[in-house]
């Protein structure tokens, strides 16, 4: 009755049993195990010879030497190996075996199973192709990534994250987010909230605040732009989250430098007539919502005229230069 149930979940799990007599070393098969190696049914001559025929060559000597091991030591058997079937395909099996004795003998038998794993060594080929594809395209592209764990500690940088935090990825993995992803406010110096702490919980993404300045770990800082975003599981389980942003620095430094100029007057660096007039205005409104009370200083420079006349203009911008100082 126990065999039979054995034969029915061995067979219902396409699972084929096989057995090594050591000291004889004669190999004995099921008909599954024949099917398995894309075999119709039991072949005339030795199970070793159509073993070896039908293991790829390059996986042979490994899964000898495992089974000589298992023989020798009693270690269990575990081991993958590759069939070239008839029609010239590839099929991965998986090997499970142990050492049995029988009372008061020594070990001289090896019973094994043997399953095909083609689908899951396909599919894990795959994950691995497209985990590959996937750190290349993030190491090419010119935004810095950094990921972390559901915890908010990092998982991973790209080179250009690496670069601009000044932190490696195996110095930084395990660490908080906001000591490797140290942010400033640009303008106050204040620490900026973190954006990964924020979309871990609330689970959408997170802007970085405006005028976001990243300080390195050697001191090098970056003006930066760009979201976190939650990782989740296709359950919708929040796994981690990835924060990718770039430096835009250089856009700051000339958006800064064209509202000075548009605000300012060239010569003596004063406001200019529009800024100072939208000021005045501005300072106007507030003294009237609250009731308040303020001073304008006018200083007039009276016949300015005379000295470009008779001095020239260069002499008449170095006195307004030190006027204005």
């Amino acid at each position: 009755m126990m065999s039979e149930r054995m034969a029915i979940a061995t067979h219902s799990g396409s699972i084929g049993i096989w057995e090594l007599e050591i000291a004889q070393q004669i190999a004995h098969w099921d008909d599954l195990m024949y099917r398995l190696y894309g075999l119709n049914g039991k072949e005339n001559e030795d199970i070793s010879d159509v073993w070896r025929r039908a293991v790829h060559p390059e996986d042979q000597e490994r899964v000898e030497q495992a089974v000589r091991r298992t023989a020798e030591t009693g270690e269990h058997l575990d081991e993958e190996h590759r069939v070239v079937l008839p029609d010239g395909s590839i099929r991965h099996l998986h090997l499970s075996a142990n050492l049995i004795s029988d009372e008061a003998s020594e070990p001289h038998r090896i019973i094994g199973a043997a399953w095909d794993v083609t689908a899951h060594r396909r599919m894990t080929l795959d994950l691995a192709e497209q985990h590959e594809l996937m750190r290349v395209t993030l190491n090419s592209i010119g935004d810095a990534v950094i990921t972390t764990g559901a915890d908010g500690n990092i998982r991973w940088l790209n080179p250009v994250a690496e670069r601009m935090t000044g932190w490696s990825v195996e110095d930084a993995e395990g660490l908080p987010s906001e000591r490797v992803f140290n942010i400033v406010n640009e303008e106050t110096r204040e620490t900026a909230p973190d954006p990964i702490a924020a979309c871990l919980t609330q689970g959408q993404v997170v802007e970085l605040a405006e005028n976001t300045l990243l300080v390195g770990r050697y001191g090098l800082e970056y003006s930066i732009e760009d979201p976190a975003a939650p990782i989740r599981s296709s359950e919708g389980e929040i796994l981690g989250a990835v924060l990718v942003f770039h430096d835009v620095s250089e856009q700051r430094r000339l958006s800064r430098e064209m509202t000075y100029r548009a605000s300012h007057d060239p010569l003596t660096g004063l406001l200019n007539r529009a800024e100072f007039d939208r000021r005045l205005q501005r300072t106007f409104e507030i003294v009237q919502a609250e009731n308040t009370h303020c001073v304008l200083l006018y200083i007039d420079l009276d016949q300015f005229k005379i000295v470009n006349d008779t001095c020239g203009h260069t002499v008449g911008d170095t006195l307004l230069k030190k006027s204005a100082s």
